[in-house]
């Protein structure tokens, strides 16, 4: 019952809706009846209240199946509890947990750089052939230092 209750979801929609209005559904069991309830509520995790409001749903067409008054409601109001503080510290340890791991794995990448420019050189051995053309070990050492300062310039600022 609840694939088909999703696969009637993905294959009923229309193309005005574009999925923002479907937040949940509704399954009922085959063993409801007069005395028993039965009913399986789906929904979607981004509607923050969808879940006390389908269940009032529910509850209430039940309560008009056995009233026999289709004017009998359930009115539900919800206020949700503010954070404690111990919620909002895990939260903030988290947030700057991540925050510091993107800057962290961000600032690898610059000192990596510098290195492979330094290698490649040595691979097709223009260190040598410089050396060989008469340039100093320290004008070449300086050059390369001055070039990794003028490229790690923007991201420094």
């Amino acid at each position: 019952a609840l694939r088909n209750m999703s696969e009637y979801l993905m294959l009923s929609q229309s193309s005005s809706e574009k999925g923002s209005s479907r937040y949940g559904a509704i399954t009922i069991g085959s063993d409801t009846n007069r005395t028993q309830l039965s009913y399986n509520v789906m929904v979607n995790g981004s509607a923050n209240h969808g879940v006390g409001i389908y269940v009032n749903q529910v509850h209430q067409a039940f309560l008009q199946v056995l009233t026999g008054s289709p004017s009998a409601t359930i009115t539900t109001r919800n206020y949700p509890l503010p954070t404690t503080f111990k919620q909002s510290t895990k939260t903030a340890t988290v947030s700057a947990f991540v925050v510091s791991l993107f800057c962290m794995i961000a600032c690898c990448f610059i000192p990596a750089s510098f290195a492979v420019f330094v290698v490649k050189e040595r691979e097709v051995k223009a260190k040598h052939q410089q050396i060989i053309s008469g340039v100093s070990i320290y004008a070449y050492w300086c050059s390369t230092y001055v070039w990794d300062t003028v490229s790690y310039l923007p991201t420094a600022l």
